[in-house]
């Protein structure tokens, strides 16, 4: 069963890299006007196999689906190929650079025998998905709403970028779908809350994605009304509160004692003992330390926003 568990993990994992690959590079390699028709028509097969075979690997997982569909089960692993092949097509033609992501796989086989292995050991990815999604986006100790809840303006300017011209909402309609290949990666991994640690800690890496998307939201006017900037810096001055707070005060301890988060992690889902209450409990004891910390960076916002206004002030006069 293990070992049927790390194959379907591969595969996942394989299929995610390649989507996002995919979503990139092919849409460089079209911008540029340089398609070779062989590129064309394995990108074509591996699109339009892509969302049968995710149904296939999912099905493949149920006692009462995997009989009905063994005749086509070998479709996810051969998208999986599809998506493989595509990517040696590209290396082989020179259509994307092979030394991106090399000296890491490199780096990894030294320290730890294996390019895939980065000192954590072999975890499966067996989380159900439904749990994963709303640990990594709603639960009280992990959640991303929940620690910060304006990057829901950077949902609304994706959604708008599916319906917007331009190359700029282009970009954004990959990156999206980038972004929720990797969340629905992370949704499936076996230690999906990523230790002992505040906030969404595998969501990070993809933070640039939104903050990009609430910049261009914000060019067009998706933070025009006076309801909508208030909104949002009322939630994102709870986020500021919060990170701010855990910066200085964060010592684990809510997810070690009395049980460690990574052997129970039900408490991740406890809304009457949330982390980062028990991080603002922590406030009264800060000392002159974090006080000064803290004024400090009011002071770096305070300059932000009188930078900001001013750019506003010569926008309006010109």
């Amino acid at each position: 069963m293990t070992s049927h568990r790390l194959l379907g993990a591969i595969y996942l994992a394989l299929s995610v890299v390649m989507i996002a690959w995919d979503i990139l590079a092919a849409g460089r390699i079209a911008g540029l006007r340089r398609i070779p028709r062989g590129f064309q028509a394995i990108t074509g097969i591996a699109a339009l196999l892509l969302i049968p075979a995710l149904v296939v690997a999912y099905a493949a997982q149920s006692l009462l689906y995997g009989r009905a569909i063994f005749l086509v089960a070998w479709l996810w692993p051969f998208t999986a190929v599809m998506f493989v092949v595509q990517t040696v097509y590209a290396l082989g033609r020179r259509l994307v650079t092979p030394l991106l992501g090399f000296p890491l796989l490199v780096y990894n086989f030294i320290a730890f025998a294996s390019p895939l292995e980065q000192g954590y050991g072999t975890k499966p990815f067996d989380t159900p998905i439904a749990t994963g999604l709303y640990g990594l986006l709603f639960s009280p100790s992990r959640g991303l709403f929940v620690y910060t809840p304006y990057l829901l303006f950077a949902f609304l300017a994706l959604l708008r970028a599916w319906r917007w011209p331009g190359e700029v909402a282009q970009r954004l309609r990959g990156l999206f779908l980038v972004w929720i290949a990797a969340l629905v990666l992370y949704a499936s991994y076996a230690e999906w809350w990523g230790g002992r640690v505040f906030g969404s800690r595998f969501l990070d890496d993809l933070a640039p994605v939104l903050f990009v998307a609430i910049a261009w939201g914000t060019s067009v006017g998706l933070l025009r009304s006076l309801f909508a900037r208030a909104l949002f810096a009322v939630l994102a001055l709870w986020s500021f509160v919060l990170f701010q707070a855990a910066a200085f005060l964060y010592d684990k301890r809510w997810d070690t004692v009395p049980v460690n988060v990574n052997d129970d992690p039900s408490k991740l889902f406890n809304w009457s003992d949330p982390q980062w209450l028990a991080v603002l409990r922590l406030i009264p004891s800060a000392d002159d330390r974090v006080i000064a910390g803290a004024l400090l960076s009011g002071l770096v916002l305070l300059l932000f926003a009188r930078l900001e206004l001013r750019t506003a002030r010569s926008e309006l006069a010109s």
